[in-house]
């Protein structure tokens, strides 16, 4: 059993060892930087009604200015997925995958990813056929998330020629999907099908920051 001296002498060392009594100080309420880690997949969509053509989905990044995102060029950036065709069960699977790391001031401006899904039919044609928007997760843990899309609808004449020519109604630009959201009260939509995404959370220094 050491002696009280020699315990204190222990503690002197590792002080010194780990610069003086850097260790022993208690960290301050600003230096903790809330970081948050998204790591997950586009797993797949269904009840798209596309008969046996082909879809890829496109995936963007939204979130406010008190949000920093620590880029990969390789999981970081805009999603597109290949192209994928139904199975015996009609899910089309792209089990394509995103890391998205931040650091953040605020909750404000939480990220959200916006989507397009796109056509591709036995003649190579490409269509843009649905929009959809989801928050991604403001806690801890693993989630499964669906995206319900939809797509614009215009009168009947346009509506006939889709169905019979392809090519439905489409935005000129994506803001009343994440942005102008006033926008939407001016559009017409009907709903097209579901893309599913997988997403694990991981967070620190939020409840320090009282976040």
């Amino acid at each position: 059993m050491p002696s009280a001296a020699e315990v204190g002498a222990i503690k002197q060392m590792k002080n010194a060892a780990f610069g003086g009594n850097a260790v022993s100080q208690k960290l301050k309420k600003g230096d903790y930087i809330p970081e948050i880690f998204f790591i997950g997949q586009i797993i797949g969509g269904d009840d798209f009604n596309v008969n046996q053509d082909g879809l890829f989905v496109e995936a963007y990044l939204n979130y406010g200015e008190d949000w920093s995102l620590f880029e990969d060029d390789n999981l970081s950036g805009p999603i597109q997925t290949h192209t994928a065709y139904s199975d015996e069960d009609g899910l089309h699977v792209f089990a394509h995958p995103f890391e998205y790391h931040f650091a953040c001031k605020s909750a404000q401006g939480w990220p959200k990813l916006s989507i397009k899904v796109w056509r591709l039919d036995d003649l190579g044609k490409f269509d843009n056929i649905a929009y959809g928007v989801v928050n991604l997760p403001c806690t801890s843990g693993s989630f499964e998330l669906e995206i319900p899309t939809w797509r614009p609808m215009s009168g009947w004449s346009e509506e006939s020629y889709n169905f019979y020519l392809g090519g439905p109604p489409k935005l000129q630009n994506s803001d009343p999907v994440v942005k102008n959201l006033d926008q939407r009260k001016f559009l017409t939509t009907i709903s097209s099908g579901t893309v599913h995404i997988q997403c694990d959370v991981l967070m620190k220094s939020f409840q320090a920051q009282d976040i």
